[in-house]
């Protein structure tokens, strides 16, 4: 039996949704801006340090997505990636000040 059968009630939240169309909430969307930024940088990482640097915050702002909607434990893994992220931003600056930029 359906929710909406049950007793004649709807539940709250389930259903509402799909009451509301296929529309994106703001938090959906900035998650979804997030870890395509996430995609862009990574793809690009090869051309520049800046990359690495745009990947390590488009990782903390899908970390700060995952929080906010609940998901802790992405939140918590995507703060891990960027951390990462910065670090080896970090060495590749050293490593191009270092060949004069040629890190390729």
């Amino acid at each position: 039996m359906w929710p909406a059968q049950a007793g004649g009630r709807r539940q709250e939240g389930g259903g509402r949704r799909a009451e509301e169309g296929a529309g994106m909430d703001a938090l959906t969307l900035f998650g979804a801006m997030a870890v395509t930024a996430m995609v862009v940088c990574y793809a690009l990482e090869a051309r520049a340090a800046g990359f690495v640097l745009g990947f390590a915050a488009a990782c903390l702002a899908a970390s700060l997505y995952g929080f906010l909607q609940g998901a802790w434990l992405f939140g918590v893994v995507e703060l891990i990636w960027s951390g990462v992220a910065l670090r080896r931003w970090s060495v590749r600056r050293m490593r191009d000040r270092a060949t004069g930029g040629t890190s390729q």
